[in-house]
């Protein structure tokens, strides 16, 4: 068959090549069998066959991957990319564009890809885990395409790396450090949640709402900011990883429809898992993004909430309800929440930064009078409730944290989100008889689907209070001994 494919004929019978729409169908199609060699348990592990999913469906044969796409096929175009991307970053090593950018930059960039190359691979192992026991040969396929592409994107992302350290330094240790920073811990814990979770929240989570909802974010409106701070390899780093994800989110559109298509109990289980990952990627990626956008780029191009309202609200909510919402779809149910904390986010998170600047893996700058003027103009609550933080530290009043916040138990973000007020946002609930703290009501919204997955779940801050990091540990708790933190000079 593979002959017909890359000649045209039928080499042993001369016939014309067939319709190749018929002939994705005929491999793609009609694929799972009875096992008759072993049980059916032993196949499918029971927490995993799809009769143990909350998914329904008659045929899982009728899913169809829209871009049909042949494995031949498929490398030729990845091979292409590959060779467009490292003749860049070849051209980029060799001119010295590292000593281009701008120095804030450099050091959000230790943090960025630090994340970013760990969350790639753990998209790939869960795309391989949704190839295995998802019921659809096409979907199967079309599932392991994505896990080659994650695992490229992730070796990308340690070769950019390995040129930033070469001109800067400080990225030694970047795989203790996704395992230790806070700011990290919530993509930790998310994704490692995933691997213990329904297949098929899977695909909602990981195509139909972070690949749909987030990458334009991540790939095109953070990608401009570094180009904008002297980072030209990062822009077309960013962009060879965006050039897959037409087809990772074709496979999150083209479920989430099959999903809710196939039975009318699947709806309320599809919401329940588009609410719950909508606010969680608010916190995996949007938290992060904030930063970047608003912070790590000193030349601004646009604000965090400007970008969200653009790229998320406009481009994602709005369509994927005008398109779905007959099908039952509604808003994610805290959007509003995310809405009102945008106000504050990347403010919050920035302060933080600095009060616990010794347990960064990178440097921090306070930002300059244009900048909180910028921040001024752009989020009405930054002039009442940021900038008199930033006048503190201008006048060199020490202000550094002695101690760590208490914890998120769902997100594992510190508490630290206040309301227009300056009141904090937080929640509590008590669960067996303990009590577990909430950055806000949507965190203990999802705390209470599924209380069992986060009961014995340590926060940071009950890893110190039980005493289990000594004070003498702390340094290699932290993974700082070779990290390049503290306040970014620029003499």
């Amino acid at each position: 068959m593979a002959a017909v494919i890359s000649s045209g004929k039928n080499e042993v019978s001369g016939n014309a090549r067939p319709d190749l729409g018929q002939y994705y169908r005929e491999t793609s199609r009609g694929l799972y069998w009875e096992p008759t060699y072993v049980s059916r348990d032993a196949v499918y592990p029971k927490k995993f066959i799809p009769q143990s999913s909350r998914i329904r469906a008659k045929n899982w044969d009728a899913w169809e991957d829209p871009f049909r796409m042949f494995y031949r096929e498929y490398m030729r175009i990845q091979a292409k990319k590959e060779m467009s991307y490292h003749s860049i970053a070849d051209a980029n090593q060799r001119f010295d564009v590292a000593r281009q950018i701008d120095r804030r930059w450099v050091e959000g960039m230790k943090l960025y890809m630090c994340a970013l190359s760990n969350t790639e691979n753990f998209s790939a192992n869960l795309m391989m885990r949704m190839a295995r026991f998802i019921p659809s040969p096409s979907f199967s396929q079309a599932a392991m395409y994505q896990a080659i592409d994650e695992l490229r994107h992730g070796q990308n992302d340690v070769n950019y790396m390995r040129w930033l350290n070469r001109h800067h330094g400080g990225l030694d240790d970047w795989m203790e450090w996704f395992q230790r920073h806070w700011l990290m811990q919530t993509a930790r814990i998310g994704f490692e949640n995933l691997f213990s979770g329904d297949p098929f929240e899977m695909v909602i989570a990981v195509n139909a709402v972070f690949e749909a909802g987030w990458t334009n974010l991540l790939f095109v409106a953070n990608p401009a900011v570094g180009v904008a701070n002297g980072d030209i390899m990062f822009g077309q780093h960013q962009l060879t990883t965006q050039t897959d994800e037409t087809r990772h989110i074709a496979i999150g559109m083209t479920g989430i429809r099959m999903m809710l298509e196939a039975d009318e109990r699947n709806i309320p289980v599809v919401q329940e898992w588009f609410d719950k990952w909508s606010w969680l990627l608010h916190r995996i990626v949007g938290g992060p993004t904030s930063i970047f956008i608003d912070y790590f780029g000193k030349k601004k191009v646009m604000s965090y909430k400007e970008a969200f309202q653009h790229y998320y609200l406009k481009n994602y909510i709005e369509g994927l309800i005008e398109d779905l919402g007959p099908l039952g779809l509604k808003p994610p149910r805290f959007l509003k929440n995310m809405l009102t904390e945008n106000e504050i986010y990347s403010h919050a998170l920035w302060k933080n930064m600095y009060e616990g600047k010794h347990v960064n893996m990178h440097k921090i700058e306070i930002p300059d009078l244009a900048e909180r003027a910028w921040f001024a103009e752009k989020y009405p609550l930054f002039k009442p409730l940021y900038a008199p933080f930033w006048d503190a530290a201008d006048s060199g009043e020490g202000l550094d944290l002695g101690t760590t916040f208490p914890h998120c138990k769902v997100c594992q973000f510190p508490l630290l989100f206040v309301d227009a007020e300056n009141r904090p946002t937080t929640d509590s609930q008590t669960y067996l008889g303990k009590i577990h703290h909430f950055c806000s009501e949507p965190c203990k919204w999802i705390f209470n689907l599924q209380p069992e997955k986060y009961t014995n779940l340590l926060t940071q801050d009950e890893i110190f209070a039980q005493g289990m990091v000594k004070p003498e540990e702390l340094v290699s708790f932290w993974a700082t001994g070779r990290a390049e933190n503290g306040r970014l000079s620029r003499e």
